[in-house]
């Protein structure tokens, strides 16, 4: 059953009105928040893990670039550990999308943390720029340099990129021939710096392979998703796994949600399988940069933004999406799909994924891989 929305003419107008509440709440929060001096460098990361993953060389390319200056990182609470581990800033500031637009407290301790910094540049790099999440911290910084880039139209309509633009000093765009995230941060990069980042995705150091793991090959499962609209079924998974190890003389580790580990030790169970099954989601970019072959989940909803990857690439693992033997007439949907279930599971470009397809896209990795 298709899920029921607000008429346009009801919506656009309480659109209007939450922005102007939220403006005010954003402006009260930095009224007595005053920072001690201008220093240092914002750069805005709040999505997933994958964007962050993905983002990595190009967040390199630009610490180098305003090296000498400390950089304060806006990411999201999930990821913090990826950060913290593998990025190094010198600040970090959690956002929680949802909450930031929701909680009216919990958005004006964002807004107030963020100004207090006193950062001098801003750098808004990402494609999912929203009017009252990215736009809103851009200005509520206070920075003197404002770089952004001007984002999906999946994600800001026109009305709001005309209102958050005079909020940037500069704005990227990027050209139609552009459609790999990775591409578009480095394009980004290379525009705001002058040169081009050496590598596209940036592979991550192998390691010790952790004692909880067999010492026999393995593969691992690892079905967290993003939202359970993108998460194939468990059930799928579990058939899927037991197939191909039985036909590769594998073990099977169940990897979960990332929440059961550190970021370290996740990386490790993942760093020593021979293949990792995945959706369309975090783990599929981790195993890559750990060079380790992964299949996931393929689906219509932003077809080749994340997944396939552009080629070639440098120590990177290449991963294969697995996609359903029929294409969705929703497909390029931007996640705004018509045929949304009821009952909150996955939608029909992700559910129709058939366990053959998961594993025939399994033993080619495989075969490949072994050369």
């Amino acid at each position: 059953m298709v899920k029921r929305r607000l008429p346009e003419a009801w919506r656009a107008p309480l659109r209007r009105w939450r922005d102007h509440v939220l403006r005010s709440l954003d402006r009260m929060a930095t009224a007595y928040a005053r920072p001690s001096g201008r220093q240092g460098v914002a750069i805005f990361m709040p999505h997933g893990l994958g964007d962050l993953i993905l983002f990595t060389a190009a967040y390199q390319h630009l610490r180098a670039h305003y090296a000498g200056q400390p950089v304060t990182l806006i990411c999201s609470p999930a990821n913090i550990a990826y950060a913290r581990a593998f990025l190094e800033p010198e600040h970090a500031i959690t956002l929680n999308r949802l909450r930031f637009r929701r909680d009216p407290l919990y958005r004006c301790g964002v807004v107030r943390a963020l100004h207090r910094a006193g950062v001098a540049i801003v750098v808004q790099p990402a494609r999912n720029r929203e009017h009252m999440v990215e736009d809103a911290l851009v200005r509520a910084s206070g920075a003197p340099v404002r770089i952004g880039a001007a984002g999906s139209a999946d994600f800001i309509t026109a009305a709001d990129r005309e209102a958050g633009d005079p909020w940037y000093t500069s704005l990227y765009a990027d050209p139609c021939t552009i459609t790999h995230d990775a591409e578009h941060y480095a394009a980004f990069t290379a525009w705001t710096t002058g040169r081009r980042p050496t590598r596209l995705i940036a592979p991550l150091p192998r390691p010790p392979r952790p004692a909880s793991v067999p010492q026999r090959p393995y593969l691992v499962v690892a079905g967290e998703a993003s939202s359970p609209v993108k998460a194939w079924l468990p059930e799928n998974f579990a058939l899927a796994a037991q197939r191909i190890a039985g036909l590769e003389g594998m073990r099977i580790v169940q990897a979960g949600s990332r929440e059961r580990y550190s970021i370290r030790e996740f990386a490790a169970i993942l760093a020593h399988a021979r293949l990792v099954l995945c959706n369309d989601s975090g783990p599929v970019h981790l195993a890559a940069v750990l060079g380790v072959p992964a299949v996931a989940v393929g689906n219509g909803g932003m077809p080749g933004r994340y997944l396939p990857y552009p080629a070639p690439l440098l120590d990177v693992t290449t991963p294969v999406p697995a996609f359903a033997d029929t294409v969705c007439p929703a497909f390029g949907c931007g996640w705004r799909c018509q045929f949304l279930p009821e009952s909150g599971g996955p939608v029909p470009c992700v559910a129709d994924v058939t366990v053959d397809a998961m594993v025939n896209a399994a033993l080619s990795v495989l075969r490949q891989a072994d050369g």
